[in-house]
């Protein structure tokens, strides 16, 4: 039985992440400011629309002046960045990730799997048996190497990024692709970057270019 159940995407998992790693940032400067310093950038905030709805209740009633200092630091924090963009897809469904790459790498598992059924004589139903299971397979094993790599702490995942590009995108030349220095990115962008990268080498070679090209 199909499990609706929704869950994030992988995508959207490393936005959350970004997300908290700008909220850290932003709690430990204003963790630097004095009360007089936070209470002038509450004031700005207020004087902007919709921001009241970051405020209690009381919060909003006591305005800037009679805000505690904690509340202040909340109020800036949870403004220091914009809602991520929430994709769900089905609890049983494949991420768009593993799609991608199951899709990248679609013309050498094809060769490997012809080569496999010519060695092994198979032919008729015994060669489609054998293709449904090698297709299972490639795909657990795209799923545990994406799931695997959104669970790897920060500098395991810098160490090992351009190996698992190279794997997502099928040969040894993708992590040569992949326009991304490791080092000078945090957990969640790199975690963005790999996941936009390998839909992007979907893209055809024109647009690839085109983009490339506005970037450069």
């Amino acid at each position: 039985m199909s499990n609706s159940t929704p869950r994030m995407t992988l995508a959207t998992n490393a936005y959350f992440i970004i997300e908290d790693e700008y909220k850290a940032h932003a709690t430990t400067v204003a963790n630097t400011l004095s009360d007089d310093e936070l209470r002038e950038r509450v004031r700005g905030l207020l004087a902007e629309r919709g921001t009241n709805a970051y405020l209690s209740a009381a919060d909003e009633q006591a305005g800037a002046e009679l805000m505690p200092r904690a509340g202040m630091i909340e109020m800036l924090v949870e403004n220091f960045t914009d809602c991520p963009p929430t994709l769900a897809i089905p609890a049983d469904a494949d991420d768009p990730l593993v799609l991608d790459a199951q899709e990248l790498r679609a013309e050498e598992w094809e060769r490997n799997l012809a080569a496999a059924i010519t060695s092994m004589g198979l032919s008729g139903p015994a060669a489609e048996r054998h293709r449904a299971a090698a297709e299972e397979a490639e795909l657990a094993y795209l799923r545990q190497l994406t799931e695997e790599t959104w669970e790897l702490p920060e500098a395991d995942l810098r160490v090992r990024a351009l190996e698992i590009v190279a794997k997502l995108a099928g040969g040894i030349d993708g992590d040569k692709k992949f326009p991304h220095d490791p080092n000078r990115m945090s957990r969640g962008h790199l975690l963005v970057a790999i996941a936009d990268h390998i839909n992007w080498l979907l893209w055809s070679p024109e647009l690839r270019r085109e983009t490339r090209m506005a970037a450069e």
